[in-house]
């Protein structure tokens, strides 16, 4: 049996049908291994060592991964993600012990790519079998829920039309000012947003654009009452988009799938609306912390900069699983768990959880991690 890189082109078109044969059940044979091979590839030619294969002695692919490389921003330094997507064994072959060789074999290949972290979307029906790996379910799902009176707002403000090609330059720019502040957005190319404008059109996703002037100064991804991102420049107030977005078909209820850290956030104080986070550590957004020693390293500067009073006092700060020892105007964090334990691992990315002892969260800022819809992969 080999496991490894795919060694040819033949090998990660095999790759891609077995993903399309597992994960998209209901769509026409063809068009789903064209789906999946855009949506593994980007639109561009995937490498030999973006594919992970699993090739039986009888020359038949059983298994394949593939890996995607993102970076994201996290306290103004850039980080490498890795996503290890349609990770999937033939149906013949599973309960084997196959899956486990495939998923090594995998983080391996993250260490070799010198990756910050791994990351994968697990699906409901492999709940917890990534724990056994390192892998934790770190994002909030973090929602604002809010009610607009139609009246209030001014309608027609802004002309709201089909974002094309033409204008993805400027929802990038705006998309960095507004989402990359957020804990979890990954930078997004040129590349990435002619795939989100392809994906949107694929899910029946509305990808529209608020212009004045000819110019666009926001644009929003939704489905119905739905908003799965929202971004405006600084001289635009997020109501007056919504208003003139929903001024032909308008639904008083709306949900924005979304950080609580959104600047839209700023602008409800007068607006009936919750918000909704949720903390699942065994599935959905799931993280395995590869660099440990790098964002280790990255944690004690950040407690440094936070925690200058102990620092003055030599005071030692201890939590139920890990303490914070202030010596010689340095910081010495040491743990009762592994590194690969939920709360270390929130730790190491910055990111909040509900459990969280306030005093922690305060001490190391940490803040709702989330990953947008079209970032999924």
């Amino acid at each position: 049996m080999y496991v490894g890189y795919a060694r040819n082109h033949k090998e990660i078109q095999l790759a891609i049908k077995l993903a399309a044969e597992t994960f998209l059940l209901n769509q026409k044979p063809d068009l789903a291994i064209e789906n999946k091979g855009v949506a593994m590839s980007f639109g561009t030619d995937l490498k030999n060592s973006d594919v992970i294969v699993m090739v039986g002695d009888n020359n038949e692919l059983i298994g394949t991964c593939f890996l995607i490389d993102r970076f994201f921003i996290k306290e103004s330094l850039r980080l490498k993600g890795t996503f290890l997507s349609s990770i999937c064994i033939q149906k013949l072959a599973r309960g084997k012990g196959l899956s486990k060789k495939l998923m090594t074999y995998a983080l391996e290949a993250c260490e070799r790519r010198n990756s910050d972290f791994a990351i994968l979307i697990a699906r409901k029906a492999v709940d917890y079998f990534y724990l056994k790996f390192g892998f934790w379910g770190i994002s909030a799902y973090s929602r604002l829920n809010f009610k607009l009176k139609k009246n209030d707002f001014i309608e027609d403000l802004y002309k709201v039309e089909p974002i094309t090609r033409s204008d993805l330059s400027r929802v990038g720019k705006i998309y960095t000012n507004v989402y990359l502040r957020l804990n979890g957005a990954c930078e997004r190319s040129s590349d990435h947003w002619n795939h989100i404008l392809w994906n949107a059109q694929r899910q029946g996703v509305s990808f529209m654009g608020f212009k004045k002037k000819q110019s666009v100064v926001g644009y929003i991804l939704s489905n119905g009452s739905e908003i799965y991102e929202i971004g405006a420049n600084s001289h635009t107030n997020y109501l007056d988009l919504l208003a003139s977005f929903q001024c032909k078909s308008f639904s008083n209820d709306l949900t924005l799938h979304a950080s609580i850290e959104h600047p839209i956030l700023a602008e409800l104080g007068d607006v009936d609306f919750s918000t909704v986070s949720r903390q699942c550590n065994y599935g959905g957004h799931m993280v395995k912390i590869i660099a440990v020693e790098k964002l280790s390293e990255i944690l004690r500067k950040k407690i440094l900069i936070n925690c200058d009073s102990e620092i003055k006092c030599g005071n030692e700060v201890m939590f139920n699983d890990f303490g914070i020892d202030f010596r010689e105007r340095d910081a010495f964090v040491s743990s009762n768990t592994s590194v690969d334990d939920h709360k270390n691992t929130c730790h190491l990315m910055g990111a909040s959880y509900l459990s969280v002892d306030q005093r922690v969260l305060t001490l190391l800022q940490l803040r709702p991690f989330n990953i947008l819809h079209f970032d999924q992969i």
